[in-house]
């Protein structure tokens, strides 16, 4: 009978452990998943999204032309407003088919002294063809990463 009992306890006590364990891992799910909110302003129910970050981009921006600068300066003046983003320029002259454009990369960086760094990239240019503005090649994504 003993022998019952300290099995009984055994295993009450081994099932007390185990679900406490679970709830623990659960609880500290919910405070990571938690702590990473504010990135979920996508589902904003307001129209920032589309007035404010999308819209500005939804032009020609091929490089080296008005279009381009516009949304270039856009884009910087959003990262600028939040006051979070160390932002540097990388500016070159390549060869394309209609001779030497100059391109304007932007490297917004959170933290610049930080030693690991995660990179979310996107281009903010289109290609120059007749009536093409290019919304999924990329400024929607160029819109979502300044929503971040």
């Amino acid at each position: 009978m003993a022998y019952y009992t300290f099995l009984s306890f055994v295993i009450i006590l081994y099932l007390y452990d185990y679900f406490h364990l679970v709830e623990t891992r659960r609880t500290n799910d919910t405070e990571k998943y938690n702590q990473y909110q504010c990135f979920s302003t996508l589902s904003d129910k307001s129209d920032k999204f589309h007035t404010k970050l999308l819209q500005p981009l939804l032009i020609k921006r091929v490089s080296g032309t008005r279009g381009n600068a516009q949304v270039r300066q856009h884009i910087i003046s959003i990262l600028q407003s939040t006051k979070i983003w160390n932002i540097e320029y990388d500016t070159f002259n390549s060869m394309t088919p209609d001779g030497i454009v100059k391109f304007t990369n932007i490297i917004a960086t959170l933290n610049p002294t930080a030693t690991h760094r995660l990179v979310l990239a996107c281009h903010y240019d289109s290609k120059k063809l007749p009536h093409f503005i290019g919304a999924t090649d990329s400024a929607v994504p160029c819109a979502i990463l300044l929503d971040l």
